[in-house]
């Protein structure tokens, strides 16, 4: 945890071996838990690591759908252990134990790693893919949230992310998962859940395997999810702004090389001027879509070009490309690319801190600088 002025949160994760459940626990830390030791509330820690519980499968997947996979989450530099069972929680750090009378549903009683807000927290995931000729394209997807005690998500607790990786059959593949604890307001302390989900990763998207042709009509919107970007094969860039700012510049437009372009369609309705691997492919005008290749042209023009510049919805690109990948993100999901037909498995984790104010946090903070 990095220390701050306003508050003093910590907080662990539960480490869940096949089950990637991950658990964080918040941790109060002040000069009275040295002294903490009543008898039937400090637990020690006199067992493993809680690795054991099991992943959810996509029930809506039929077993040929799914990928042979072996999937394990490891996770490491941890700062503490944390102990829950049937009397609460306890939380092991520095020396010290403290003991909260929060009692959590025994799927999630353990010993579990132990993390502090602002830390980056270890998290590897092992992927084996079992067949003997099948290739695996995964999108790997991490969430996380506090776990109430109920068993139910409560507050968001980092930004989504995700991983696309591809798996060749008989091989094994380590990911780096890792991450770095967030703090919200509206975390309490307690345990919280780190949900890592698998899925098939998106149709279009791949390894450069597809073919691309077709022209599209830029959106001119400025928001940054979808905001127009063209990288030329030098590694410069014509961006929503260089589009904008043509009146004046006298930028005209582009032809030649390239190596991606992210854009976002006009219209309100879907264009079907782009081809993939010789079909027809249908691009919704609310979606944004990053297309990327070592072999593609692109004609970058504007077909009602005014000098004052109000000609912006009238952009096109047309797009040649081999060995290209292509992915698709829907409006309003920049992080979702998963489609949930396409869900393999969904494996957890949590984690969730309280604050400290006032005289409390000048005496943590007194402490700890030590």
């Amino acid at each position: 945890m990095r220390l701050n002025s306003q508050y003093f949160k910590q907080s662990f994760l539960l480490s869940i071996k096949c089950s990637v459940v991950l658990l964080f626990a918040a941790v109060f830390l002040f000069p009275a838990i040295a002294a903490e030791s009543r008898s039937g509330t400090r637990r020690q820690i006199n067992q493993a690591v809680k690795t054991d519980l099991p992943g959810q499968d996509n029930k809506c997947q039929s077993y040929d759908q799914k990928a042979q996979l072996a999937i394990n989450i490891s996770f490491s530099k941890e700062s503490g252990k944390t102990v829950t069972d049937q009397y609460g929680t306890c939380y092991n750090v520095f020396g010290y134990s403290h003991f909260e009378e929060k009692i959590y549903p025994s799927a999630y009683w353990g010993v579990f790693p132990l993390y502090f807000f602002g830390d980056n927290v270890g998290v590897t995931v092992s992927v084996v893919n079992q067949s003997t000729s099948r290739k695996a394209k995964l999108l790997l997807r991490t969430e996380c949230y506090c776990l109430n005690t109920d068993g139910s998500n409560g507050a968001k607790l980092m930004t989504p992310r995700e991983i696309e990786t591809t798996v060749n059959a008989g091989e094994s593949k380590t990911i780096d998962a890792s991450f770095e604890t967030e703090y919200t307001p509206e975390a309490d302390s307690g345990l919280d859940r780190l949900l890592i989900k698998v899925y098939n990763a998106p149709l279009a998207d791949g390894d450069g395997e597809h073919t691309v042709k077709g022209e599209i009509n830029i959106n001119p919107n400025n928001s940054t999810d979808n905001q127009f970007n063209l990288t030329l094969a030098d590694g410069s860039a014509i961006t929503r702004d260089t589009l904008s700012e043509a009146s004046t510049s006298g930028f005209s437009g582009y032809a030649g090389t390239a190596k991606c372009v992210v854009v976002k369609p006009k219209g309100s309705g879907n264009q079907n001027s782009l081809i993939l691997d010789g079909k027809e492919y249908v691009i919704s005008n609310a979606d944004t879509y990053s297309i990327s290749s070592d072999q593609m042209t692109v004609n970058l023009y504007n077909d009602h070009y005014q000098s004052d510049g109000k000609a912006m919805g009238h952009w096109l690109i047309g797009i040649d490309a081999k060995n290209a990948s292509i992915t698709h993100t829907p409006d309003g999901q920049p992080n979702s690319k998963g489609n949930p037909d396409d869900l393999i498995v969904i494996k957890e984790a949590i984690f969730c801190p309280p604050a400290f104010e006032g005289d409390l946090w000048q005496s943590v903070s007194d402490l700890l600088n030590q």
